[in-house]
């Protein structure tokens, strides 16, 4: 008699696994809408009625201590301490797209197909981005792995280098950024996307990226350790800048007008290189 015990695999490599079941939400059950959540009912109705957190939270221990906060981070509170900078931006729900998943170096991947996503910057990177001369974008075919350099954008201040979100071969460019350079941060998750690209294997790496709540408290995180960066940043004589303004505030999109280029755009590339060694 053969005691050789026969192993079937439950799940065909060829369907796609539900997020929540990634998660570890849900025991079993598989996507019919090729990951584009925002198609999904059932996906609507777990976000929206159970609060529990999203599928990106089991990449890491720092997600896991992410998605142990609550679902609706309170609003930022108005530092109160002399000669500290107040940095503030708004934390509604409009800042993170329900629909796309976020990786720690700032972009974006929205599924477009079974085969195809799309890639971009997001918001809180655009907002940080000075003025853009040149975009220096991969050729179409060309492979990229996740975490490592995507492309280049240069502004006057320098060169920020971008990481992708996702590995795969690249299908295609945004040509209209040859011409309008500047609509990747007037319209970062528009018509100022990098490009679109075939995944190799989207649901290895859609543990790495972050999805609904656990990308709003991530961006939440964010925003306070570019608050750090940015005192560090200072002088003696800028520490109580935002004590002086008017409103006490200063946005992100104003950082660069108090700190000095060179300065400035390493604050931001050291910021950008941080954030992708500690979560990943």
């Amino acid at each position: 008699m053969d005691n050789k015990k026969n192993y079937y695999q439950l799940i065909p490599e060829e369907d796609l696994k539900c997020v929540w079941m990634t998660a570890g939400l849900l025991s079993y059950k598989l996507c019919k809408y090729n990951l584009q959540c925002e198609k999904c009912p059932l996906d609507w109705e777990l976000r929206n009625l159970s609060g529990a957190p999203s599928h990106g939270s089991a990449a890491s221990q720092e997600r896991k201590q992410i998605n142990s906060q609550p679902a609706r981070p309170a609003a930022p509170r108005r530092e109160e301490t002399p000669g500290r900078v107040i940095l503030t931006e708004d934390l509604s729900r409009s800042t993170i797209n329900g629909s796309l998943f976020y990786h720690p170096g700032h972009t974006w991947v929205k599924v477009e197909k079974a085969d195809e996503v799309r890639i971009g910057i997001d918001s809180f990177l655009g907002k940080m981005i000075g003025r853009v001369k040149v975009i220096v974008l991969p050729l179409s075919g060309g492979r990229c792995l996740q975490g490592e350099a995507l492309c280049s954008i240069i502004q006057e201040e320098g060169i920020l280098h971008i990481v992708s979100p996702v590995s795969g071969s690249i299908l295609s460019v945004n040509q209209k950024l040859k011409d309008q350079p500047e609509l990747v941060t007037k319209d970062p998750l528009g018509e100022g996307f990098l490009l679109t690209l075939k995944p190799k294997n989207l649901q290895r790496d859609q543990k790495h990226l972050f999805f609904g709540e656990a990308a709003l408290s991530w961006y939440q995180k964010e925003l306070e350790r570019f608050k750090t960066a940015v005192v560090s940043e200072l002088s003696p004589g800028q520490k109580g800048l935002g004590m002086t303004m008017q409103d006490g505030e200063i946005k992100l999109g104003d950082i660069g007008k108090w700190i000095d280029t060179e300065r400035y755009i390493r604050l931001v590339s050291t910021f950008l290189e941080n954030g992708e060694k500690g979560i990943s």
